[in-house]
């Protein structure tokens, strides 16, 4: 397996930000005691990468398992469901901690989320609708069985 040195950042960060550009959904894992949880969700993302945001109510299990661990990573995949997943295919993982955003800071992100998701307008017209940021430390992106890049926003 081979590691792209830190001169090849910008590269790196280019492709992350092309994959999470065309990407749709995305899997949030969380943990509750022993237990780990997965999640389909929305989201957005500031272009630096350094934060995904994501939109849910607020009494989920999701949200409950945030509060008490903040501690949550990301997967974004192309899997299409044939062979070739495991030589052309690509995983994107993000590990970072998660807030619950309070009210006054949401008014640019309730957009940036609805520009890409305007099926979550039903969703985040609701009173118990919540937006999370999660502020990613550092992502992983596994090409194949071969490649394996690191970028720190």
């Amino acid at each position: 397996m081979t590691h792209d040195k830190p001169t090849d950042e910008r590269s790196v960060a280019q492709k992350i930000h092309a994959i999470l550009s065309l990407q749709v959904q995305c899997v949030l894992a969380t943990q509750h005691a022993d237990n780990l949880y997965q999640h389909l969700m929305a989201y957005a993302m500031a272009e630096s990468l350094a934060t995904i945001y994501l939109a849910s109510f607020r009494q989920t299990q999701k949200v409950n398992n945030m509060q008490r661990n903040p501690n949550v990573s990301l997967l974004w995949d192309n899997r299409t469901g044939n062979n070739t997943d495991h030589t052309d295919g690509f995983a994107l993982a993000a590990q970072g901690c998660a807030k619950i955003m309070n009210t006054s800071a949401q008014g640019q992100v309730r957009q940036q989320v609805l520009s890409r998701n305007d099926s979550l307008a039903g969703l985040l017209n609701q009173e118990n609708a919540v937006l999370i940021s999660i502020d990613v430390q550092s992502y992983h992106l596994a090409i194949g069985y071969s490649k394996s890049l690191f970028f720190r926003p």
